[in-house]
């Protein structure tokens, strides 16, 4: 019985499963748009807080207080609340997904060290490396004629 065993097909399915998680562009637009966000809202903040902060007079400090509440609850409140969510999930996403990319670089890696190994070490006759196989398994009856007894013999070629 022999069995022929080729790893170019188990790479490839490796290469796959880790390629379907390893996009990262949606994050990196993610993490843009958070960080425009989160930079508005931290700058609308600001000028809210400066506003109501400012010295004045009368109906000058009235409006400078209400301008500045204004700034903080309308504009810096939504988005920093829409900015520091999205910023800090991508931020995170990115870093899974990244992960994927190095293994499924790594894989790749692999998988190309592979078939340089296996082309090397093909003779001129055409053989079950030539054909894509790695690993050969045979199981062989054997016969000890000396000791009386008999079994199966597994050989293994690389």
């Amino acid at each position: 019985m022999d069995w022929n065993v080729d790893s170019t097909q188990i790479y490839h399915d490796l290469v796959m499963a880790e390629a379907v998680n390893s996009h990262t562009t949606p994050n990196v637009v993610g993490i843009t748009f958070g960080s425009v966000f989160t930079a508005a809202g931290l700058t609308f903040l600001g000028m809210g807080i400066y506003a109501m902060n400012r010295d004045g007079e009368g109906l000058s400090e009235a409006f400078d207080d209400l301008a500045g509440g204004l700034l903080i609850i309308c504009l810096a409140t939504p988005t920093l609340a829409l900015g520091i969510p999205l910023l800090g999930y991508n931020i995170y996403a990115y870093g899974k997904h990244k992960d994927h990319a190095v293994k499924r670089d790594e894989y790749l890696k692999s998988d190309n060290a592979y078939k340089r190994r296996r082309a090397a070490g093909a003779p001129a006759e055409k053989t079950a490396e030539e054909q894509g196989v790695s690993l050969q398994m045979s199981i062989l009856p054997t016969v000890d004629v000396a000791n009386a007894g008999g079994g199966m013999k597994l050989m293994l070629a690389f």
